[in-house]
């Protein structure tokens, strides 16, 4: 009798995790999506800040101290927003736009990773961001436009 209880509440147990499983997470409303993804920039952005404060003492930053930065500092911190955001799951019928966007952060992320003294460029150089910025300020992603 123990057996087969014990047989049953297994087999419950299991057909439990199943379901669990194979349920797909519902996309998030827009307005939910636009928050999260909102905050998960800003924590980002905030942890970019302070580790600039820490690192950047003392007056101007030479090229050196701002590629070693983007390196340490700003790519892996990027790459984590970007991998949230995808994380959250574009809201339905948003897909295509979302993807965009995370293709070109992604995209740019490359490029200041293979180069990154792209951040100690001379003004007027090209952003590697500027349409990424663009992309996200269009969808309300006002965070991650900066």
């Amino acid at each position: 009798m123990t057996l087969a209880a014990m047989l049953l509440i297994a087999v419950f147990l299991a057909a439990c995790g199943d379901d669990e499983e194979s349920e797909a997470a519902e996309p998030l409303p827009k307005a939910e999506f636009v928050d999260q993804a909102n905050e998960i920039c800003e924590q980002g952005d905030t942890e970019i800040d302070q580790a600039a404060e820490e690192t950047f003492t003392g007056g101007r930053p030479s090229p050196e101290q701002i590629e070693g930065f983007a390196s340490e500092t700003l790519v892996p911190s990027i790459q984590g927003q970007i991998d949230d955001i995808e994380a959250l799951g574009a809201p339905e019928g948003d897909e295509e736009q979302i993807q965009e966007f995370l293709d070109k952060a992604q995209q740019a992320l490359d490029e200041l990773e293979a180069d990154p003294s792209l951040l100690a460029a001379s003004e007027g150089a090209q952003d590697p961001f500027a349409e990424v910025n663009q992309l996200a300020d269009d969808y309300g992603l006002t965070a991650c436009a900066g």
